[in-house]
């Protein structure tokens, strides 16, 4: 699947929320809006956040972060690598996507493959009492976190990128948007 045709399927083939209606024609938030929504799902990971990373690892995770990270399954995290990013998820949140992994993993070899990259490269990140996280070395050497990172909410999880990478994945992602509206022909 080329990248142009997987953020589509991101953008349009996943049930979305807008924002138009949460509120009413009023202006008034729509309370049958809101009762019809399920709650977990708006107070997951959000946000954008530009941070610092020391030189042995630490990030001190957003006030926000911590909370949705103790309300679904404790006090760490499980952090794995995937697309020049790292990828953090609760606990609760990796046992439910280790479920869905290894029942789709007898289906194909890339399947099994992606488990053997996804599951078997997974570190536990336990939050100290200052809210930080520890990411190992090699996560950091892989992801190519320097001082400056960036932590990125998807609502069930997070992914950890150097700002220099995300910003590369910004001008990516607006090349493919762009590029998407744009249909060339051959003579």
């Amino acid at each position: 699947m080329d990248r142009r045709t997987f953020l589509k399927g991101m953008l349009f083939g996943l049930p979305t929320l807008r924002a138009g209606s949460l509120v009413s024609h009023t202006g008034h938030p729509n309370k049958s809006a809101l009762s019809s929504v399920n709650r977990d799902k708006l107070s997951g990971f959000e946000g954008c956040f530009f941070l610092a990373i020391d030189s042995k690892g630490h990030v001190r995770l957003p006030d926000s972060f911590r909370t949705v990270m103790s309300a679904r399954g404790g006090d760490g995290l499980k952090v794995t690598y995937l697309d020049g990013s790292l990828r953090a998820y609760t606990f609760e949140e990796w046992r439910e996507m280790d479920a869905r992994i290894r029942s789709a993993a007898n289906a194909s070899e890339s399947m099994r493959q992606f488990r053997r990259i996804l599951i078997g490269s997974a570190w536990e990140c336990l939050c100290d009492i200052q809210g930080r996280i520890q990411i190992p070395p090699s996560f950091r050497q892989h992801a190519e976190l320097e001082r400056e990172i960036v932590l990125v909410g998807l609502v069930d999880h997070f992914e950890i990128w150097s700002c220099k990478n995300w910003n590369k994945e910004i001008m990516r992602m607006k090349d493919d948007f762009t590029n998407a509206g744009v249909s060339k022909t051959t003579s």
